[in-house]
């Protein structure tokens, strides 16, 4: 979804105000400019407003409505993936919301009502509710309430945000590692990792289920894995495979500075099951190089997959590769998926090589941005099995 274009009648402090919008928007100004404003306008565009009164607190009805104007209204322009567009002029005072597609055709009544919030037009196209909208779609200042040397930890948020809606991922995790000691990155680094958020953004805008053909999708879908608490209610219809009681597989469209999620939109279009093409998606990922580091410890060699394509993680779905190392190994073959972009391959000779692949998945899953699992699973030349270790 993409805002075009809004226009402020009286809203609050703002009155008479257009904006335009681009792909990626920065919305910045002094304390009390109005930014709060702005996207609380935003967002009971899309969703409506409670006009009752509270006698505990003041409602929103009473913290926005103009002192010196009586046209509490405003109009906002979007387009959705599918590209259609709307036009919806809604009146917070008269409780009046009118909606027209890109004909200038009004189809208000095609759209469910709330007593209390009125016409719930977005609600029923794209099927979120504000508070998941503004998790998904919008950073704003209270999400970043992070101090300026601390700049991994804003990495993080960001990174979480981007990947499912909500920073609570591993961030917890992450302040629990990082104690009392700041740990900054250098300007580049941070303006590389800005460049990645705003190519991601637009390059997600492009690609949109309904303009991928069947060949362009089976050639970049790419498997990754997720741990089973990832989008666990799947609201937004992902494409989701069982892998272990830890683990599942989701499908992505690759590009060159990222992917996508697919969602099932995708195979209902182009008319493929999820099973054929997460065969092509395997097929994609079996094609990529393999490469690793070993580190022998105490007679356990350990084999740390460094390709850093984005998928090393996911090759613990790639049978060849597993298959390469069990002739290395054998029996003693150990997996490690800690986060998404590290998979370790431990060949276990004692009690002690146990102690230190768990010890090594606690510290890569606190480090890593997407966090899967510290449970270890051994793989018998065939199949995958979860694998506690306990450590004395």
């Amino acid at each position: 979804m993409k805002i075009n274009n809004l226009r402020i009648n009286s809203f609050g402090k703002l009155e008479n105000r257009d904006l335009e919008f681009g792909k990626f928007n920065l919305i910045y100004g002094d304390n009390e400019a109005g930014k709060s404003t702005l996207l609380n306008y935003i967002m009971h565009m899309f969703y409506g407003m409670n006009k009752s009164k509270s006698l505990k607190s003041n409602s929103d009805y009473d913290r926005f409505c103009p002192w010196n104007s009586n046209d509490f209204s405003g109009q906002i322009n979007y387009d959705l993936d599918d590209g259609s567009n709307y036009r919806v002029y809604r009146d917070f005072d008269k409780k009046e919301t009118f909606i027209y597609d890109k004909n200038n055709t009004e189809i208000s009544n095609l759209f469910s009502v709330d007593k209390k919030l009125g016409n719930q037009f977005l609600l029923d196209q794209i099927r979120l509710d504000r508070d998941l909208l503004e998790k998904t779609f919008v950073i704003n200042q209270n999400s970043l309430k992070v101090l300026k040397n601390d700049r991994d930890e804003l990495i993080q948020k960001i990174s979480n945000l981007i990947e499912s809606g909500s920073e609570e991922i591993s961030y917890e995790k992450l302040q629990k590692k990082l104690g009392n000691k700041k740990n900054s990155l250098s300007d580049k680094k941070i303006d590389e990792f800005v460049y990645y958020i705003v190519s991601n953004f637009e390059a997600q805008e492009k690609i949109s289920t309904s303009n991928l053909n069947k060949e362009d999708l089976i050639e970049h879908v790419y498997p990754v894995v997720r741990s089973t608490s990832f989008n666990k209610d799947n609201k937004q219809n992902l494409i989701k495979l069982n892998h272990t009681n830890e683990t599942d597989i989701y499908l992505v469209y690759d590009f060159e500075n990222g992917y996508k999620f697919l969602d099932r939109k995708a195979t209902e279009q182009l008319l493929v099951s999820d099973k054929e093409l997460f065969e092509f998606a395997k097929g994609n990922l079996e094609k990529l190089p393999l490469k690793y580091n070993k580190d022998t410890v105490q007679g356990n060699d350990f084999y740390f997959l460094k390709a850093k394509d984005g998928y090393d993680g996911a090759r613990i779905l790639d049978e060849k590769v597993l298959n390469y190392f069990y002739e290395k190994i054998g029996s003693d073959f150990y997996v490690g998926l800690p986060h998404q972009d590290t998979l370790i391959i431990a060949d276990v000779k004692n009690k002690k090589g146990l102690e230190i692949l768990q010890k090594v998945m606690v510290h890569f899953f606190a480090e890593g941005l997407v966090p899967i699992t510290t449970i270890t699973f051994k793989y018998d030349g065939n199949k995958l099995e979860s694998y506690f270790i306990f450590v004395e």
